[in-house]
């Protein structure tokens, strides 16, 4: 990867950074502005998103071990989607993470994660 390129990406994280600390200070933190879940609201059972936004707003506050009472898959996908966003597309860790039997482990983790927090009171609302 280019030296150029190099410095475009982590301007873009940076970038990106930002303005998620732009969006919790500003919006959230001041205005207590967070809509609902529509599947929630519509059927009464969380989907596997439920509690990533209160989650996210915890771990942008520093506090990851609330983060995961919201919501247990958030930190794990931030991390793997930070792994995307930094590896290069030739790195061999990349195409693992990108391959046919990791997208079907990180499918059955969402269902097996919506079953279970549908059956056990795991989080806090």
């Amino acid at each position: 990867m280019s030296r150029r390129r190099r410095i475009y990406r982590a301007a873009a994280i940076l970038t990106g950074v930002a303005a998620l600390l732009c969006l919790y200070l500003a919006l959230v933190r001041h205005t207590g502005f967070m809509p609902g879940c529509p599947f929630r609201r519509i059927t009464g059972l969380d989907c596997p998103g439920c509690g990533s936004q209160r989650a996210f707003l915890d771990l942008l506050g520093g506090h990851p071990i609330r983060a995961l009472r919201h919501n247990l898959l958030l930190l794990p996908a931030a991390t793997y989607l930070t792994a995307l966003a930094i590896l290069p597309k030739e790195n061999r860790l990349r195409q693992r993470l990108t391959s046919a039997p990791a997208i079907y482990i990180i499918l059955a983790a969402i269902i097996g994660w919506w079953i279970i927090r549908n059956i056990l009171p795991l989080h806090e609302p």
